[in-house]
């Protein structure tokens, strides 16, 4: 997600939190949708989207991929969830060949089963904190509904270690980073009293400088 439209949708979530429009659920659907919005801006195309349903083995793994190689400047795993958000995209883009495609889910439902089975963990902290929690939160938003609920909730633990008590929230920027993949996957849960809560923490996070 472009940081800029980062910063821009932490300020709207603040707004409405510190208005208290937040008063149903249909005012979170609508920042969920917009945020969804954006997710979909991301370009692709269906060549790459038949590359990657046909690299996907029925295990639901790349053989592209070196999984074995956890080291911090290896990692090639990251892929993978990057891999998954593509796919998800062109499930959404009504124009794409692959929109609602029976045989696209699936691989998508196997790519996730194999990664949370396996949970990834990279020796950099980033990919466990950021890199692949905002990836699968991303994944969520553009297909989780339609995922089995079982392997949703497999995912949690994994995006729960984007928590502002972690240790790459020490510095400001990554801090912001964690704290805005944070209310996006509170969105996804519909957990509107938590989101709150969330975004009040973003709110005393920012800080205004003129210059």
């Amino acid at each position: 997600m472009n940081p800029i439209y980062v910063i821009l949708s932490l300020a709207f979530l603040i707004l409405f939190s510190s208005f208290d429009i937040l008063s149903s659920e249909s005012d979170m659907k609508i920042i969920g949708e917009r945020i969804v919005e954006d997710l979909m801006q991301v370009p692709f195309n269906d060549e790459q989207i038949s590359f990657l349903m046909n690299s996907i083995t029925d295990e639901g793994y790349c053989p592209e991929i070196n999984y074995t190689d956890l080291s911090r400047t290896g990692f090639e795993n990251a892929k993978h969830t990057s891999y998954l958000v593509t796919l998800a995209r062109a499930w959404n883009k009504c124009d794409s060949k692959f929109y609602k495609n029976t045989q696209l889910k699936p691989t998508i439902e196997s790519a996730l089963s194999f990664w949370v089975k396996n949970d990834f963990i990279c020796e950099n902290w980033w990919h466990n904190q950021i890199g692949t929690p905002n990836n699968l939160v991303n994944l969520l938003l553009l297909i989780g509904d339609e995922l089995p609920e079982t392997l949703v909730d497999k995912t949690q633990p994994i995006i729960g270690r984007a928590n502002l008590n972690a240790s790459g929230a020490r510095s400001k920027r990554d801090r912001i980073k964690i704290a805005e993949i944070l209310p996006r996957n509170l969105l996804f849960l519909k957990d509107e009293s938590r989101f709150a809560e969330v975004v009040k923490v973003i709110e005393n996070e920012i800080k205004f400088e003129t210059g």
